[in-house]
């Protein structure tokens, strides 16, 4: 099967148990450069803007997700 990549997936979260995204009017919405997304038996954890010193979730990441489950949609 050829992979020709996607232009848009949907990312659907349930059972969030944490969340933090900071938003200031002053600056524009950035480009995301760094990611970190952990799975686990008990939870799934994104974060787009995370301490890049490890690989485990750290009380210096930012705009992060922790849930229960996570659904990823392929959109057309």
């Amino acid at each position: 099967m050829k992979h020709e990549g996607y232009t848009k997936i949907d990312l659907v979260f349930s059972n969030i148990t944490e969340f933090k995204f900071h938003y200031t009017h002053i600056y524009n919405f950035y480009n995301v450069e760094n990611s970190k997304l952990l799975n686990s038996d008990d939870y799934i954890y994104i974060s787009s803007d995370p301490d890049t010193s490890g690989d485990k979730k750290s009380n210096d990441d930012s705009d992060f997700i922790l849930a229960k489950k996570l659904e990823l949609f392929i959109a057309n």
